[in-house]
Parts: structure tokens; C-alpha cells; sequence
């Protein structure tokens, strides 16, 4: 009789340190991209906030909440207690309250 083992749930947690990547050819953005997008969201009521490309995005620009951050493959919403700084890889570094 062959025993088999049935695999019902997982919990992966990965912990180590990430090497420091070079800014450079992917850092982002060319200036402080200003957005002329809105989009109504519902935040406890329906509010217009304003929509940004992150393809768009300049580094070290920050954008402070409510907002909201789009590209193909995401969307982000940031509340109005946050603000983001763009790092110089183009990723959203959100900072609560």
C-alpha cells in the first residue's frame, strides 16, 4: 500500500536582507510629475483624489494622500494620513500617519 501525504494549507515566511540595488537606468521619472487625473473613490464617503502614473513618477518626489497610484499591472490607494516618497528604484515607499 503506497502512503500518500495531501498537502492542505502553507505559511511561507522568507526573513534575510536585501543587497542594495544601483539607482540609475531604472530610477524614474524626469521631473515632479503634477497629476491632472481625478478619480472618485469611496473613503467613508465618495471624495475626488487625484490619479498618478507611476511610470510618471520622479524620484525623490513625495505625494501626500488621499491619492491614487496606477500602472499596468497595480493600483494603489493611499489614505489621507500617508504620504509617499518615490525612491530611486520608482517604488512607492508608504509612510503611515
Amino acid at each position: 500500500m503506497e502512503n500518500r501525504v495531501r498537502l492542505v494549507g502553507t505559511l511561507l515566511a522568507v526573513v534575510g536582507a536585501l543587497p542594495v540595488l544601483p539607482a540609475g537606468a531604472h530610477a524614474v521619472g524626469r521631473g515632479a510629475a503634477v497629476s491632472s487625473a481625478r478619480r472618485r473613490v469611496w473613503l467613508g464617503d465618495w471624495v475626488e483624489v487625484p490619479l498618478h502614473r507611476m511610470e510618471a513618477l520622479a524620484a525623490g518626489q513625495e505625494i501626500k494622500g488621499p491619492a491614487i497610484f496606477e500602472s499596468a499591472t497595480t493600483t494603489v490607494l493611499v489614505r489621507e494620513s500617508e504620504r509617499v516618497p518615490v525612491t530611486p528604484h520608482g517604488w512607492l515607499d508608504i509612510r503611515l500617519g
